[in-house]
Protein backbone atom coordinates (compact mmCIF):
# COMPACT_ATOMS: atom_id res chain seq x y z
CA UNK A 1 0.00 0.00 0.00
CA UNK A 2 1.14 3.51 -0.74
CA UNK A 3 0.98 5.99 2.12
CA UNK A 4 -1.18 9.08 1.67
CA UNK A 5 0.77 12.05 0.42
CA UNK A 6 3.25 10.12 -1.70
CA UNK A 7 3.72 10.89 -5.42
CA UNK A 8 1.42 8.05 -6.55
CA UNK A 9 -1.49 9.44 -4.55
CA UNK A 10 -0.87 12.93 -5.92
CA UNK A 11 -0.86 11.65 -9.50
CA UNK A 12 -4.13 9.77 -9.01
CA UNK A 13 -5.80 12.85 -7.47
CA UNK A 14 -4.45 15.05 -10.26
CA UNK A 15 -5.75 12.64 -12.93
CA UNK A 16 -9.16 12.36 -11.25
CA UNK A 17 -9.50 16.15 -11.08
CA UNK A 18 -8.36 16.57 -14.67
CA UNK A 19 -10.76 13.87 -15.85
CA UNK A 20 -13.68 15.49 -14.02
CA UNK A 21 -12.82 18.89 -15.48
CA UNK A 22 -12.60 17.50 -19.03
CA UNK A 23 -15.82 15.56 -18.62
CA UNK A 24 -17.55 18.70 -17.38
CA UNK A 25 -16.31 20.59 -20.42
CA UNK A 26 -17.61 17.82 -22.70
CA UNK A 27 -21.04 17.97 -21.03
CA UNK A 28 -21.19 21.74 -21.32
CA UNK A 29 -20.19 21.67 -24.98
CA UNK A 30 -22.72 18.92 -25.68
CA UNK A 31 -25.53 21.01 -24.17
CA UNK A 32 -24.44 24.12 -26.06
CA UNK A 33 -24.32 22.29 -29.39
CA UNK A 34 -27.69 20.58 -28.88
CA UNK A 35 -29.19 23.97 -28.04
CA UNK A 36 -27.81 25.45 -31.25
CA UNK A 37 -28.98 22.48 -33.27
CA UNK A 38 -32.50 22.34 -31.88
CA UNK A 39 -33.43 25.98 -31.34
CA UNK A 40 -34.29 26.72 -34.97
CA UNK A 41 -36.28 23.56 -35.61
CA UNK A 42 -38.18 23.82 -32.32
CA UNK A 43 -39.06 27.46 -33.01
CA UNK A 44 -40.25 26.53 -36.52
CA UNK A 45 -42.36 23.65 -35.18
CA UNK A 46 -43.97 25.87 -32.54
CA UNK A 47 -44.70 28.51 -35.18
CA UNK A 48 -46.33 25.84 -37.35
CA UNK A 49 -48.51 24.82 -34.40
CA UNK A 50 -49.52 28.45 -33.87
CA UNK A 51 -50.61 28.71 -37.49
CA UNK A 52 -52.42 25.36 -37.43
CA UNK A 53 -54.31 26.09 -34.18
CA UNK A 54 -54.81 29.83 -34.69
CA UNK A 55 -58.48 29.81 -33.71
CA UNK A 56 -58.32 27.34 -30.81
CA UNK A 57 -56.04 28.30 -27.94
CA UNK A 58 -56.78 25.13 -25.96
CA UNK A 59 -55.73 22.91 -28.88
CA UNK A 60 -52.64 25.03 -29.37
CA UNK A 61 -51.67 24.64 -25.73
CA UNK A 62 -52.24 20.88 -25.82
CA UNK A 63 -50.29 20.42 -29.05
CA UNK A 64 -47.41 22.67 -27.96
CA UNK A 65 -47.21 20.98 -24.55
CA UNK A 66 -47.16 17.53 -26.13
CA UNK A 67 -44.50 18.62 -28.60
CA UNK A 68 -42.31 20.12 -25.85
CA UNK A 69 -42.72 17.03 -23.69
CA UNK A 70 -41.56 14.76 -26.51
CA UNK A 71 -38.58 16.98 -27.34
CA UNK A 72 -37.56 17.10 -23.67
CA UNK A 73 -37.89 13.34 -23.21
CA UNK A 74 -35.90 12.64 -26.38
CA UNK A 75 -33.15 15.03 -25.30
CA UNK A 76 -33.12 13.60 -21.79
CA UNK A 77 -32.65 10.07 -23.08
CA UNK A 78 -30.02 11.13 -25.61
CA UNK A 79 -28.05 13.05 -22.98
CA UNK A 80 -28.02 10.14 -20.54
CA UNK A 81 -27.03 7.80 -23.36
CA UNK A 82 -23.68 9.62 -23.43
CA UNK A 83 -23.29 10.90 -19.85
CA UNK A 84 -24.00 9.25 -16.52
CA UNK A 85 -24.28 12.47 -14.49
CA UNK A 86 -26.21 15.68 -14.99
CA UNK A 87 -24.97 19.11 -15.95
CA UNK A 88 -25.62 22.52 -14.42
CA UNK A 89 -27.18 23.57 -17.74
CA UNK A 90 -29.86 20.87 -17.55
CA UNK A 91 -31.69 22.57 -14.72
Amino acid sequence: MTPVGCPGEYLRTYCDCRYERLLGECRDLYVQQRKLLLSGSVAAAIQELVVRHRADHCSLLRAASTFCLHVCLDEYHLYYHFFAAGSEQLT
